[in-house]
Order: structure tokens, then sequence, then C-alpha cells
């Protein structure tokens, strides 16, 4: 279900409520927005947002950027002009031959056909879109595909990915609702600090004010572990959601690593191909890899009949396991996401695929923040 415009509304209501009792969960303190950045001689290298900005003011002539092994950010142009004003920033430029708009017209393509088990993203370092398939698409589906690959000339490459794609819903800490057990992601709240909530995945949550625990309910007594109740729901096309948990709040400002370790947490920004992340489920516990993409589309194959299809996610290398769906991803101290999909099969060497929704994008939408 996407968010009505209601949505702040929701939010604005909740804090007029009573209070909830609330678990130990997670959470982060808020930080401003930066200024329009610009280079910063005392600092040893460019921040992420000089790099997001060039990206941005260079239009399609900069399809992408990445962290490379070195840790330094790389802006790819198409011509010696937008090369020239990336290294005027202090950052490098590498010069490819596809813009912007080649790879977004592919992205297009593949999101009208939308075959369930597919997902796509833009590799900025080879300079294509690339193509992942699970063991679900048929023989007839792949011939269709490999037939769109062949008319990219380059532009688009097919990866296999060793398993069946999926939202990763059995449901860092688990919590509980009657139907899921999932991972609660990050608690925010209004600006006033009048209502608290927790955010998690929205393929979890269903808006429709189911209570949620943070240990298995108990029938013979509906308010033990009480967590909240749900608010509201975006999935597909987005993947989060939003519990409200009362007017009440402890100091939340960490989220946990497993066997009593917590990591705090000071603000969020947005993802960067090739930056070392960690993972938090209630299934997996604390994982760590690498960011492989950013911006993906996921087709999950919905147990409705119907494809889920969930764009903007982030992509990693870390193998998530059912039941880890809405934990948190994290670059040491600042929050990035929250976990939505992949394949959960792991078997090295093969490389794993996880997918998660960007947390920047949900608080946005709610109108809430960290504390």
């Amino acid at each position: 279900m996407k968010p009505s415009s209601s949505s702040r509304k929701r939010v604005a209501a909740a804090a007029a409520a009573g209070t909830l009792a609330a678990g130990v969960l997670l959470g982060t303190p808020t930080q401003a927005a930066p200024a329009p950045p610009s280079p910063d001689a005392s600092a040893p290298a460019p921040s992420p947002a000089v790099a997001e900005y060039l990206v941005d003011l260079l239009g399609d002539k900069a399809p992408g950027m990445y962290l490379d092994d070195d840790g330094a950010f790389v802006v790819t142009v198409t011509d010696d002009a937008a090369a020239q004003q990336v290294s005027d920033q202090g950052l490098k430029a590498k010069r490819v031959n596809r813009d912007a708009k080649q790879l977004r017209d592919l992205r297009g393509t593949l999101k009208a056909m939308s075959i369930p088990g597919t997902s796509w993203w833009v590799d900025p370092v080879a300079n294509q879109v690339a193509l992942g398939y699970d063991t679900t698409v048929t023989d007839e589906e792949l011939e269709t595909l490999q037939d769109v690959v062949d008319d990219a000339d380059g532009a688009l490459r097919l990866e296999a990915m060793n398993g069946d794609l999926s939202a990763l819903a059995l449901g860092g800490e688990a919590i509980y609702s009657s139907d899921f057990r999932c991972s609660l992601g990050f608690n925010v709240t209004n600006s006033d600090r009048s209502a608290f909530f927790s955010v998690t995945a929205g393929h979890c949550t269903d808006g429709s004010l189911a209570k949620w625990y943070t240990d298995l309910p108990d029938p013979s007594d509906p308010d033990k572990n009480l967590l909240g109740l749900d608010l509201d729901s975006s999935f597909p096309g987005d993947d989060y959601g939003l519990i409200w948990t009362g007017s009440e709040a402890q100091d939340w400002s960490m989220v946990t690593l497993g066997d009593g370790a917590v990591r705090p947490i000071h603000g969020h920004r947005e993802a960067h191909v090739g930056e070392s992340v960690e993972q938090y489920g209630s299934t997996s516990g604390l994982l760590s890899g690498e960011v492989t993409q950013v911006n993906a589309t996921a087709v999950y194959r919905g147990e409705d009949g119907e494809d889920d299809v969930v764009e903007g996610l982030i992509g990693t290398d870390i193998c998530s396991q059912k039941g880890d769906s809405g934990g948190p991803l994290f670059a040491g101290n600042t929050a990035l996401g929250m976990t939505s999909g992949g394949v959960p099969l792991c078997l090295f060497p093969t490389t794993s695929w996880s997918f998660y929704q960007p947390i920047g994008e949900v608080l946005d939408e709610y109108g809430v923040e960290f504390y």
C-alpha cells in the first residue's frame, strides 16, 4: 500500500494519543542537512556531498559516482569539460562512453518488462546497466532478456542470482505481529518530540493498525511486550512502514550489534557504491559487506500472484535471511537504510544479494527524525 497524503497528519495525530509501553529498541540523534558543499582544503578528502553535488550539476554528463579501492570518490563523465569541473573540486574524474540518459532509457525498458525474479541497477564502474535474474526466471524469459542485452550493444549485462529473489519477511531486534517476525529498523520522533515511532519494512506492516510486540504475543495478556500499532505502510513501489510507539521515549540512540553490544548512530546519508557497510537482522545478527548498487529496482514474486516492483533500493553483497526484513543498514555511526529483500541462499563463493530501502526517503515522507 502506498502512503496517502494523510501520512504526515497521522504522525501529528499520534502526538495527541495516549502512551504505549515500548521495549528496548534502536534510535539515532538527528543532524541538520549540510549547506551546499564546497572544497575544504583542510579535509583529507572531499566529502560525498561534493560528489553528489557534481553529479546533480552535470546532469546526463555524469552518469555515476563510486568509491575506488583507495577510498577516493570517482565521478564518471562523458566529456573533457565535465572532467575538468570534477578535478577542480578535488575529486577523480573517469571518462566513460555512455551518458546517464542512455542508461536511464535501458532501465525504462526493463521496467516495462518487469519480469519477476529480476533486478537491475547502474554499475558506475563498468558504465553499464546490470541485470540480475534468479532461478525462477524461465528459459523463455531468459531468452527475452538475452535479446535485450544483445540489442544494447554492450550497455547491458546479465548476472545470475543463485537463489530466489524475494522480500525477506518472516516477518536490529526482532519484532512480532500476528502474521510476521521482522526486524526493527530505527526509532524516530516528530519535531517537537511529543510522539515516538519505529520504522521497519513496508512488506511487514500493512497499515491496518495491527499490533507489534518486542516478543511473541501472549494471547492471555494482549498488552504484554507491546511495541505499538501500525500507522502506515508503503509497499510495493517503496518498502517502509511506520509503527506508533507512544508519547514517551527512552534513550535509544544506538543500534544493536548482538551479545549486548551497541553502536551509537549519528545521523543519516545516502549510500555509495564501493563503501563498506554493516547490517543487523533478527535472523542473521551482525553482517558486513560492500555496497554494490544504488537506485536499484527489484521485482519480487508476490505471494498473491501479483509482482511487487520496488525501486530506489540500495544493493549489497551481504546475504540477508528471512526475518531480517526492516533491520538497519549502517556505515560506522551513520544510518543508511532498512532491509527489504534479497536472495537468501548464501553459498560460498557465490555472490550474495540483498536490497535495502534508503532511510532518508522514509524520514522525509513521514516528517520524522532521529533522536
